[in-house]
Parts: C-alpha cells; sequence; structure tokens
C-alpha cells in the first residue's frame, strides 16, 4: 500500500533549483 510521504519539498523547488528556475536559490536544498 501507498504510504503518504511527508511532502517532497516545502516550495517543490528542488526540481526547479536542478532546472535553473531559481538561480540563486539553486545552491540550497529548500
Amino acid at each position: 500500500p501507498q504510504r503518504p510521504a511527508p511532502a517532497p519539498a516545502p516550495m517543490a523547488q528542488a526540481p526547479r533549483a536542478a532546472s535553473g528556475f531559481d538561480d540563486m536559490d539553486d545552491d540550497i536544498p529548500f
């Protein structure tokens, strides 16, 4: 059964940072 994972990220900036969306926050795993 799928257990409810505790949100991957507060603002889902992980994937965005990897894409270069947040240039200033890409270095911070927010």
